[in-house]
């Protein structure tokens, strides 16, 4: 049986149209109907955009939680300490995160996996719905 994931992954990284931010905010919407949007600041850097995720996520766009239901925010650190977001998802009673790296564009990990591929979990978040 087909996830919904499965029609993301292998897409492309883009900056400000696929990656990791924009990313999570067009699924939210069009997967689980969620009413969000990101700022109207638009970063300049990639490392502007991992400021954005670090400062804003809890303030504007979700809040957190122990108990993550699909689509729900997933915040993860890098090696270099910088913010990644992602989506929750449970595939086959394990916990995944759908996100979009720079290296592989859209990909699915195992939660336990992460630090694999040089990434922590820090947080989960659901969405705060904007108006």
């Amino acid at each position: 049986m087909a996830h919904w994931s499965d029609k993301y992954v292998g897409q492309e990284y883009c900056i400000m149209t696929n990656d990791c931010g924009t990313f999570a905010v067009r699924v939210a919407r069009d997967e689980f109907g969620k009413k969000v949007a990101l700022p109207t600041h638009v970063p300049r850097s990639v490392r502007e955009q991992q400021a954005r995720i670090l400062l804003e996520i809890g303030k504007d766009y979700g809040t957190p939680t122990d108990s993550p239901v699909e689509g729900d925010i997933v915040l993860m650190m890098t090696r270099n300490k910088f913010p990644h977001v992602g989506l929750y998802s449970l595939i086959n009673g394990e916990p995944w995160v759908i996100h979009s790296l720079v290296a592989t564009g859209v990909c699915a990990h195992r939660l336990r996996d992460l630090g694999n591929h040089n990434l922590a979990f820090h947080s989960y978040y659901s969405w705060l719905e904007q108006e």
